[in-house]
């Protein structure tokens, strides 16, 4: 099965750690570019998946503090409830 050609510009040092990591993994070129741009994205999508629950998390938050009957919840105990020091 054929695959699409895609062709970039990449600085020549850039170009030389891609062909000597790839001559040590006995592994292509395009094969370490692949590697690298997967492991790119799933990053940013774990990144975005983090940074979606945190704003969940925080509006949440803002929403049980409008709560009466969760008045002081999320204040400092004045005591450690584990019988620690404060």
């Amino acid at each position: 099965m054929s695959t699409p050609t895609t062709t970039i510009r990449l600085p020549t040092e850039l170009r030389e750690q891609i062909r000597q990591y790839a001559r040590s993994g006995n592994k292509s070129n395009t094969e370490v570019i692949i590697e690298a741009l997967r492991a790119f994205f799933e990053q940013q999508s774990a990144s975005a998946r983090d940074d979606q629950v945190e704003r969940e998390l925080a509006r949440l938050a803002e929403i049980d503090k409008a709560d009466p009957d969760l008045d002081g919840f999320y204040e400092e105990p004045e005591t450690d409830p584990f019988g620690g020091k404060s």
